[in-house]
């Protein structure tokens, strides 16, 4: 047999390549499989994701966590949470959950989930080969023709695991989407997903490194578009934490976004003031800089009186009017941060977009538009939410792909 003949080729080494490699070689002893990464090693992006721990997916999925025109409900009723846990316990891996649903590997390292699956394509016999730039990839008769920078293979079925163009430096671009664009298909406008909102705020830099619990909203000029719950981390020049990156890849909708911020969000208007009139007696002897003690960080309270141009802090307590409390008490549930256009992939966890859900079968990952060509991960237009739910996609949309190929 010519020796660059392969039953099957996937480009990308990343976490939807290398499942997809485990599962399509364990199905045949005799199948020939390579897989062709542009980095210099595989899976660069997964040893950085879940903070270098690897959150491999959630106990709680639904389909209200996925974006994009791709139908996941399919993927979702084949490949269960315990299901994927079952796959990577039969690699080796040991999993646990935390309160929240979110799947680490035990040893809480990426490094653990890589090493699992390069072993499992090592004993399978997959070939791997690094720092590989594929050219142009097109069919011809009743195979595919890979062309890369040095060499040309041949394979009966194709699968393109390419990732996207979050996180630049971890090896993410989107290359690999003109290929799939020259072989017929349609490219819904890559975007980025789970990142740093960039606000304008004088304030900013001197709430960088805060973490409050909270509420925001992400709205239209006045117009409320979505909402999240949870972690809010400040920057020197963005809004970041789980909350915001389930916001940023609605931001490119607006005409003008603002992220508003509830410090309070199980409180109504009436019970801020009744806290904040308490808490004027309680502290009536002390200055404004003292105000928010024991409620809020001490940089957040200066940051609210200053917004609420409530100065200057040498003021007692006791001189708080009325009417300044009233300002208090609303703009501590809506703290508006003029959010800026684009927000970019540099910090990008995922990517939005990619080849229109309509033309992969939901199924198997098979493109309607090429027979043979199986696309799966950031490749389809696919993303989820933080908190696994994006790696779930890809793994098993690599299962898929490699239990058909």
């Amino acid at each position: 047999m010519n020796q660059s003949f392969y039953n099957t080729i996937i480009i990308g080494g990343g976490a939807s390549g290398l499942m997809c490699g485990a599962v399509c070689s364990k199905r045949s002893t005799n199948k020939r499989v390579l897989i062709l990464e542009v980095q210099p090693r595989i899976g660069k992006k997964l040893l950085a994701t879940g903070n270098g721990k690897c959150n491999l997916t959630n106990m709680d999925l639904s389909e209200n966590n996925y974006h994009g025109s791709f139908d996941i409900s399919s993927l979702l009723r084949r490949i269960s949470p315990e299901m994927l846990i079952s796959h990577f316990e039969d690699m080796g891996l040991f999993c646990t959950s935390d309160n929240e649903g979110r799947v680490y590997p035990q040893c809480k390292q990426a490094s653990a989930v890589l090493d699992v699956l390069r072993l499992e394509n090592e004993r399978k016999g997959v070939n791997i080969k690094c720092g590989v730039n594929v050219k142009s990839v097109y069919k011809e008769s009743n195979r595919f023709i890979v062309k890369t920078d040095t060499e040309t293979f041949q394979a009966k079925t194709i699968v393109f695991a390419i990732g996207g163009k979050a996180s630049p430096g971890n090896g993410g671009n989107a290359s690999g989407l003109d290929l799939l664009k020259n072989l017929g298909h349609i490219i819904v406008k890559p975007i980025p997903s789970l990142v740093p909102v960039d606000v304008e705020s004088d304030l900013i830099k001197s709430l960088k490194g805060i973490r409050v619990s909270g509420a925001v909203r992400l709205l239209d000029s006045q117009k409320e578009l979505a909402s999240e719950n949870g972690e809010i981390q400040f920057t020197d020049t963005s809004l970041s934490g789980i909350c915001v990156f389930n916001l940023s890849s609605v931001i490119h909708k607006t005409q003008n976004p603002i992220l508003q911020i509830a410090l309070l969000p199980k409180l109504s208007e009436k019970e801020i003031y009744v806290l904040l009139e308490k808490r004027k007696h309680i502290f009536e002897k002390n200055t404004l800089e003292d105000y928010f003690c024991g409620l809020f960080h001490k940089r957040i309270g200066q940051a609210l009186l200053k917004t609420a141009n409530i100065t200057p802090f040498s003021r007692k307590c006791a001189n708080l009017k009325d009417g300044e409390l009233r300002k208090l008490a609303y703009l501590i549930n809506h703290w508006n941060f003029q959010a800026i256009k684009p927000v970019s992939f540099a910090k990008a966890q995922v990517m939005s977009g990619g080849v229109l859900g309509s033309e992969i079968n939901n199924k198997t990952m098979e493109s309607k538009i090429v027979p043979g060509l199986f696309i799966c991960g950031e490749a389809a237009d696919c993303n989820g939410d933080c908190g696994g739910y994006n790696l779930h996609y890809a793994f098993s949309s690599g299962i898929l792909a490699g239990e058909k190929v």
